[in-house]
């Protein structure tokens, strides 16, 4: 009888450990790094497809359960998006839904006011707006009214609350740092300090860090995506932290948070190179 009963535990603790492959949970701090349980304001579940299978879905939550976030990916570990991203208000209702294939924005996508009305809604392919592209006020009423093709503004119309013709305005502006990227440049050369203890050590590469420019223009939630050590880690995120405020982003005409994502190359002959790219899927009004 002893025989059956360790081949049952077996199998029990067998698929306990694949449980725990396939489903990751992590905690972080208000920053989004990673922390211990006990002091952490958001969560994250990672949900791999299968054992042998890239991909998956993640879901991020705040400490109290209430959903942030839901994205589908084709990998997971290169953070392809592929199929429904979701993004929900600090109540839990649903703020945005877009589709992405391998990593493109491709497909619908649509915006909701608080009280549940549509704001936006459009569509994507190929990560360029196609065809028609509406907004509306919380009453309802429209916006804008604009039409593109590859991309390219077409025709557009905008629109007061009483439904009058008013100045069209630009439907995605990036934020921008003052003076553009060859200021950027200037402005990290003059004030990165590239590490003593890393000199002494030849350590060199390439940091990804990530951050966010607020509506006002100033820079929070800087993380280091991928790292070189721990004191250049350190240097990028006190570097970005004390950027000086930056021309926000614009999501039909209001102000948005925008997450910027900045590779720096530390390299001792040549020194640092930097470029930066636009995250759209987070934008968020």
């Amino acid at each position: 009888m002893r025989i059956p009963f360790l081949i049952l535990f077996s199998l029990i603790l067998s698929s306990k450990l694949v449980a725990q492959e396939l489903i990751k949970k992590e905690f972080f701090d208000v920053d989004w790094n990673i922390s211990d349980s006990s002091t952490a304001v958001y969560y994250k579940v990672t949900e791999r497809e299968n054992t042998i299978s890239d991909r998956g879905k993640i879901s991020s939550y705040n400490v109290n359960g209430t959903i942030i976030s839901y994205a589908e990916f084709a990998s997971l570990h290169e953070q392809k998006r592929h199929g429904i991203n979701k993004r929900y208000d600090e109540n839990g209702a649903l703020t945005s839904l877009y589709h992405y294939e391998f990593g493109e924005l491709n497909g619908s996508f649509t915006h909701y006011h608080s009280n549940g009305i549509v704001k936006i809604k459009g569509a994507y392919f190929r990560n360029e707006l196609m065809d028609s592209l509406y907004s509306f006020y919380e009453s309802g009423s429209y916006r804008r009214k604009d039409f593109y093709l590859n991309g390219k503004l077409v025709s557009g119309n905008c629109y007061t609350e009483s439904q009058q013709d008013t100045t069209h305005f630009a439907f995605d502006v990036e934020a921008t740092y003052y003076g553009g990227a060859d200021s950027m440049q200037r402005w990290i050369q003059q004030n990165l300090v590239y590490p003593q203890e890393a000199i002494e050590l030849n350590e060199q590469g390439r940091v990804y860090v990530s951050f966010i420019i607020e509506k006002d223009g100033s820079v929070s939630t800087v993380r280091i995506e991928r790292g070189v050590s721990q004191s250049i880690d350190q240097e990028v995120k006190r570097l970005v932290s004390a950027m000086p405020k930056w021309v926000p982003g614009e999501f039909d005409g209001y102000k948005t948070r925008t997450k910027m994502r900045l590779p720096l190359n530390f390299n001792l002959d040549n020194g640092v190179i930097n470029s930066t790219e636009k995250k759209k899927w987070w934008k968020k009004n």
